[in-house]
């Protein structure tokens, strides 16, 4: 009777616990695990359940950073599982900093394997981005300013200059203040093409 009780309590231990962690897990559980020890039934119940929080704690860290998770990290062992935790945990900050300067270059994902970089990595990088962002912010900003300029000529009917992507952004926005009030003069020729002034 202390056996059958035995058993029943193991088999409780693995429906209850071990077969939802492998479930959680994207695993499919042995199928010898009725054939094994208590001992062995325990020791694997700590295991998975170990794994289980840890992939948990992983989830969270990269829902806080906005970003997916790798993929099959739920099949990592724990211990690699631990050591991702720590690293996104420990550089949070620069990991943030890292995906908001990706994603204004149009890449939202980050590379899976930034967390597992030296901080002056990251730090050299998110430096090596942001004049990536300013960059492409001057080129949004002069395409911009070359639309209202060539808008400002096209309401004018008159043909905008070939000048006006030579300028640079604080010229264009001069210039077309200065077809705004009227003071703008369509320039100079040279080798017979209009030039801005």
């Amino acid at each position: 009777e202390a056996e059958l009780m035995d058993t029943l309590s193991r088999l409780a231990v693995i429906a209850e616990h071990i077969l939802p962690a492998f479930e959680q897990l994207d695993e499919k559980a042995p199928a010898t695990l009725v054939w094994r020890s208590d001992v062995e039934v325990e020791r694997l119940n700590g295991t998975l359940s170990e794994r289980v929080r840890m992939c948990a704690c992983l989830l969270e860290c990269y829902e806080r950073l906005g970003q997916t998770p790798p993929p099959h990290f739920r099949q990592w062992k724990a211990e690699r599982v631990r050591a991702r935790v720590d690293n996104v945990t420990a550089k949070e900050p620069l990991l943030r900093q890292f995906a908001a300067l990706n994603a204004q270059l149009g890449q939202p994902r980050m590379d899976w394997n930034v967390p597992a970089w030296s901080e002056e990595a990251i730090r050299q990088r998110c430096k090596q981005l942001e004049e990536q962002v300013s960059a492409s912010r001057l080129r949004r900003e002069k395409d911009e300013l070359i639309g209202k300029a060539e808008a400002a000529y096209w309401l004018k009917k008159e043909e905008p200059p070939f000048g006006l992507a030579t300028m640079s952004n604080d010229e264009l926005r001069q210039h077309i203040k200065d077809m705004r009030s009227g003071k703008s003069s369509r320039g100079k020729t040279h080798n017979g093409e209009t030039e801005v002034s």
